[in-house]
């Protein structure tokens, strides 16, 4: 994990998040401007902010990649598994069979699996923590592509990819009928 820049966010074990405190700062959210209005002033969360407290690189390749094709035959080489198609609904793939797969390594595991375990890690990291979609019970697929390298993965603006994931979501507001707001409320 520390290898593909994610190691950082292992320390998070027990993060709570106050969703009274997140739908109030939602409410002064600013489209317009991308700042929150408060008593103090305005204020935003910044790369800089996001570089320092998750560790998540901020410089390099943009975080894009292909959001249609066969994606099942992805997972079969990228994480040794081909999920059922009750799992996968357009493009992503849930989270609770993620973890359900990737439950334990085994100490005499060969590389190719690690990797794979690995993957599934960040994967997992990425839909739950990072970029959550309003469910927070699926990720998309796109990620799994880029984590092909693992050696090759902080050279993404990972970083970017998470400020602009949750500038989207505070965008668009909380819907009533939506568990969550989308992505990352540690920066909150």
């Amino acid at each position: 994990m520390d290898v593909a820049g994610f190691g950082h966010l292992l320390t998070f074990t027990h993060t709570k998040i106050n969703h009274h405190l997140v739908t109030a700062l939602v409410e002064r959210w600013r489209t317009e401007t991308h700042t929150l209005y408060l008593l103090l002033g305005e204020v935003t969360m910044t790369l800089e902010d996001l570089a320092l407290q998750l560790g998540l690189p901020i410089e390099g390749e943009v975080v894009s990649g292909l959001t249609s094709g066969d994606m099942v035959t992805a997972c079969g080489h990228l994480l040794g598994v081909i999920p059922s198609q009750n799992v996968v609904l357009g493009n992503t793939i849930k989270l609770t069979w993620l973890n359900n797969t990737f439950q334990q390594l085994s100490d005499d595991a060969m590389d190719d699996v690690v990797a794979q375990y690995a993957r599934e890690n960040i994967l997992t990291l990425i839909g739950s923590l990072l970029m959550s979609d309003t469910s927070s019970s699926r990720v998309h697929l796109m990620y799994l592509l880029l984590l092909n390298d693992l050696n090759n993965v902080s050279s993404y603006s990972w970083g970017l990819a998470v400020l602009a994931s949750l500038y989207h979501a505070l965008d668009h507001g909380i819907d009533f009928n939506q568990e969550n707001i989308g992505g990352c409320m540690l920066l909150l």
